[in-house]
């Protein structure tokens, strides 16, 4: 018998948080961190888990203090916080774990400040820990050989998370993505090939939200379409759950720009109510496009623009993801980037400058040509040292772009 406590740290103030808009709508956070309740669900009975979501409640360290094993979670939003608890929760004497994204791309970070990190998927790692700790022959490291099977995951403990402050409920179909974005680790981290939970899961996952009270259910797909096939075998069953149920819920998922060619694919997804796709667009420079071998975003026989505005004809609003500082960016990129994205009607963009996250192919180009600074971000928000730009021109033209849009 272990008291189990899983632990999803504060956001920084982010484009994801909106922390500002939430107080309007009577919310505390936009959406759970869906790792802990399915590491809840995937723990044994015989154990005791309690989820803590930092966004909606604050860590009251001295009631955690007696648990066998605590957990944290973070991504790279979340990094500096998750060395704030784990180094609180050593000096109490916790026993620590740490898995998640950031863990898994940069192993390192957290040094000696947790007792046993989970690099990559943990859902067969993570029962398999706890078996050889309750044996007391647990390991230090645990990362799984295999690629976790969709089908056999159970439905996550959303019973844990005091779902009333959230805006929206989380539900993940699939894992993986077929494109090769040198600045993604996702691939790195869930591979290539994309693996689908049943439509039966599927559907039991939205009962046990919509029994929450949950009316709007952001799909956590990377790539939401990355099986085509598949997904539109998936969207029927979803038609026929909505209309059994009055279109219980609204949904929004992220796709890729190839999207706009599946005419089918994007009737399917408005009949089930999908309403928002955000999509990595990244930048009107087909060279920068090139470069990050986003190679699906270009050659398509029509521009980007006109690709945008098919999604959006066919009743799905487009959030954008779009990125500064390509190598093949000058100071025009800038303005290009304001008039693209007014031209195309996006009204949501998440502007960022590019980032080279560690095990990633970008990562690996830049830190063989000298240019990855990993000093404190506050000053230029990025590790990326650019090519045609200094890195006070990158700041300014980022600035910039933020106040003009």
């Amino acid at each position: 018998m272990a008291h189990v406590v899983l632990i999803n740290p504060r956001f920084e103030v982010s484009f994801w948080g909106q922390e500002y808009v939430l107080p309007f709508m009577g919310k505390r956070a936009v959406s759970p961190a869906l790792a802990l309740p399915l590491l809840a669900a995937l723990t044994p009975r015989s154990h005791s888990v309690t989820i803590i979501d930092e966004n909606v409640d604050s860590i009251d360290f001295d009631a955690i203090a007696s648990a066998d094993i605590v957990g944290v979670t973070g991504m790279s939003v979340q990094r500096l916080r998750m060395r704030e608890i784990l180094a609180e929760l050593n000096r109490r004497g916790s026993f620590t774990v740490v898995g998640g994204p950031w863990v898994s791309a940069n192993e390192s970070y957290f040094e000696d400040l947790a007792d046993v990190i989970f690099v990559g998927e943990a859902d067969d790692s993570w029962p398999r820990f706890l078996a050889e700790w309750q044996n007391g022959v647990h390991s230090t490291r645990y990362e799984q050989h295999e690629r976790t099977d969709m089908r056999k995951l159970p439905t996550p403990r959303f019973d844990l998370l005091k779902m009333e402050h959230y805006l929206c409920g989380t539900v993940q179909i699939s894992r993986g993505c077929p494109y090769r974005c040198d600045f993604c680790d996702i691939i790195a981290i869930f591979g290539r090939k994309p693996r689908l939970k049943t439509a039966r899961q599927v559907i039991d996952e939205l009962e046990a939200l919509r029994q929450q009270g949950m009316r709007s259910v952001f799909i956590v797909d990377d790539n939401f379409i990355g099986n085509k096939k598949q997904i539109k075998i998936l969207l029927e069953e979803l038609i026929k759950y909505q209309k059994k149920y009055a279109y219980a819920f609204r949904f929004n998922t992220q796709a890729s720009l190839d999207l706009s060619e599946e005419v089918q694919l994007m009737q399917l997804m408005t009949e089930a109510n999908f309403t928002r796709v955000f999509i990595g667009i990244e930048s009107p420079n087909l060279a920068a496009l090139g470069e990050a071998s986003k190679l699906h975003n270009i050659d398509k026989g029509a521009t980007l623009v006109d690709r945008v505005n098919r999604i959006q004809d066919a009743g799905l609003e487009v959030e954008a993801g779009m990125i500064l500082g390509f190598d093949a960016d000058t100071s025009a990129v800038f303005r290009a980037q304001v008039e693209f994205i007014r031209e195309a009607r996006i009204i949501v963009a998440m502007v960022g400058m590019l980032y080279a996250i560690p095990g990633t192919p970008l990562h690996t180009r830049l830190a063989a040509d000298g240019r990855i600074d990993e000093c404190d971000l506050s000053e230029y928000g990025t590790n990326v040292i650019p090519l045609q730009l200094s890195r006070d021109e990158l700041r300014a033209g980022y600035i910039e772009v933020m106040n003009d849009i």
